[in-house]
C-alpha cells in the first residue's frame, strides 16, 4: 500500500535527521531500532532488498550503485558528534537502514504494480479487526496517553518538550487531565493525586544524577549563542535520557550537580508520586539523604507559580538505615 511505503520512508528521514543531530540531542540508536522494526510493514520488499544488497553485481550499473552506497554510509560517520567517540557507529547503521528502506519502498511498488487485479481478494474478516484493534492500541498510545497522564516518557514525545505536568504548553492538546482531576490531595497514594511539588535542595547523589539534569555545557559554543541572539534561555535540561539510559551511565558519564561544588541548586518541579516513586528507589540504594521541597497549591498554574508560589515547605532526612525525620 502507497501509505505504508510512504511511513517507511517518512520515519526513515525522520530518524536519520535525529541521528545527525548534534550532542546532546542526538540519538541515532533509537533511529536504529525503529528502522529494523520496518522489516515487518513490507517484509518481502525487505527480503528482495537484502538478497540484492548480498548478490555480487551483475553489471557495471550494480556495481556503481553499491560503491555509490557504501561511500555515503561511510561519509555519514562525520555526523558524529558526541564526546569520547571518534565514530558512533549507529549513524552509519542508521543510514544503511535508511538507503535499505528506500530501496524496499521500491521493490515494493513495483510488486504492487504487478498484482494488482480487480480480482484480489481483501482481507479476511478477522484480519480487519486485528488491524483495527491494532490502530486503537497505536493510537491511543500516541495521542491519548499523555493527554490523560497515563505516561510521561514515551516514543511519542522525547524531542517534543511537552510539559506533562502543571499545565500544558501544546498549542491545542491538554496534558495531565487524570492528574488535574484528581486533585492535589497530597495524603492520597494512587497513581494521579498528589499534585506538583518543587524540589529546592537534596544532597541526594541518586536524585542529583537525575534531576534537574542541566547539559547545557555540553551544547557547543555557537548553539548556545544562537539561542541568545533568539532570546532562549539558552538552557538545556535532559532528564528524560538520565531515566531511560539507566543508573550506570548517568552517574558515570553524565554531569550533575554537586554539594561541594558550590554551584547553586536549580530547583525543579515534579510530580509528587513520582518523588514518592524515586524516593523509594534511593532507599533500596541505603543512601542517606537530605530533601527540601515545597507543595504547589492547585494542579496547574503559570511560570510565576512554578517557580515561586508553595503551599507548605517540608524538610525531609534518611538515614540509610530505616531511620526518617520529616519537618513541615
Amino acid at each position: 500500500r502507497p501509505a505504508r511505503r510512504a511511513g517507511v520512508l517518512l520515519s526513515g528521514l525522520l530518524h536519520f535527521a535525529i541521528a545527525i543531530t548534534p550532542h546532546p540531542n542526538s540519538v541515532p540508536t533509537f533511529g536504529v531500532m525503529c528502522m529494523v522494526r520496518m522489516f515487518h510493514v513490507m517484509p518481502h520488499a525487505w527480503t528482495a532488498t537484502l538478497r540484492e544488497a548480498l548478490a555480487p553485481p551483475g553489471d557495471r550499473r550494480g556495481l556503481a550503485i553499491r560503491a555509490a552506497g557504501a561511500a555515503l554510509v561511510a561519509g555519514s560517520c562525520g555526523f558524529t558528534s558526541t564526546p569520547g567517540f571518534t565514530v558512533d557507529y549507529a549513524i552509519p547503521l542508521q543510514f544503511a537502514l535508511c538507503l535499505s528502506a528506500a530501496r524496499a519502498a521500491l521493490h515494493a511498488a513495483a510488486a504492487a504494480a504487478v498484482s494488482e487485479s480487480p480480482e484480489r481478494r481483501g482481507p479476511s474478516a478477522l484480519l480487519r479487526v486485528v488491524n483495527a484493534l491494532l490502530v486503537f492500541v497505536v493510537f491511543g498510545y500516541a495521542f491519548l496517553s499523555q493527554p490523560l497522564g497515563l505516561m510521561d516518557i514515551g516514543a511519542a514525545s522525547p524531542f517534543a518538550s511537552i510539559r506533562l505536568h502543571g499545565g500544558s504548553n501544546h498549542l491545542l492538546m491538554p496534558t495531565g487531565l487524570l492528574q488535574r482531576w484528581a486533585g492535589d490531595d497530597f495524603s492520597r497514594s494512587d497513581l494521579f493525586g498528589g499534585g506538583v511539588v518543587r524540589v529546592t535542595r537534596t544532597d541526594s547523589a541518586y536524585l542529583n544524577a537525575l534531576w534537574p539534569a542541566n547539559c547545557t555545557g555540553e551544547l557547543r559554543p555557537r548553539i548556545t549563542s544562537l539561542l541568545r541572539d533568539g532570546r532562549h534561555i539558552a538552557l538545556q535540561f535532559n532528564p528524560t535520557a538520565r531515566r531511560t539510559l539507566g543508573p550506570f551511565l548517568r552517574e558515570h558519564f553524565m554531569h550533575r550537580w554537586r554539594p561541594e561544588s558550590g554551584a547553586p541548586f536549580e530547583a525543579f518541579t515534579i510530580p509528587a508520586f513520582e518523588l514518592r516513586r524515586t524516593l523509594e528507589e534511593v532507599r533500596q540504594s541505603r543512601e542517606a539523604f537530605v530533601i527540601e521541597y515545597e507543595r504547589l497549591p492547585g494542579v496547574v498554574g503559570d511560570e510565576a507559580w512554578r517557580t515561586a508560589a508553595w503551599r507548605s515547605r517540608v524538610a525531609y532526612t534518611e538515614d540509610g538505615r530505616g531511620g526518617r525525620t520529616c519537618r513541615a
